[in-house]
């Protein structure tokens, strides 16, 4: 159920929030939701359960550097945006001082 979970929701989330993104939408958040593995058994099954608790733990690491990369680029993008108006705003001025 855990690798269901993972590929269901984190991965897919996180592929399609990242699509998204590169068309320029940043409004996508990405939220983890896959539990780990509490159980393990003494066996090559609980080999296999502690690796999929690695998986787990390095997807949710990498969707929150979505989320953070994200956040960032949405600051940036906010800051270059006001950075645009001004030098406009003072472009508009200088060409009416040199009317």
């Amino acid at each position: 159920r855990t690798l269901e979970s993972l590929a269901r929701t984190c991965v897919t989330e996180l592929q399609e929030a990242l699509r998204a993104m590169a068309g320029g939408d940043l409004t996508r958040t990405v939220h983890p939701d896959t539990p780990p593995i509490e159980r393990f058994t003494a066996d090559e099954m609980g080999d296999v359960a502690k690796q999929v608790n690695v998986i787990r733990d390095q997807t949710i690491k990498s969707v929150e550097e979505y989320n953070a990369a994200r956040g960032q680029l949405t600051d940036l993008i906010g800051k270059v945006a006001g950075s645009a108006g001004s030098v406009s705003s003072a472009s508009q001025q200088m060409a009416a001082t040199s009317d």
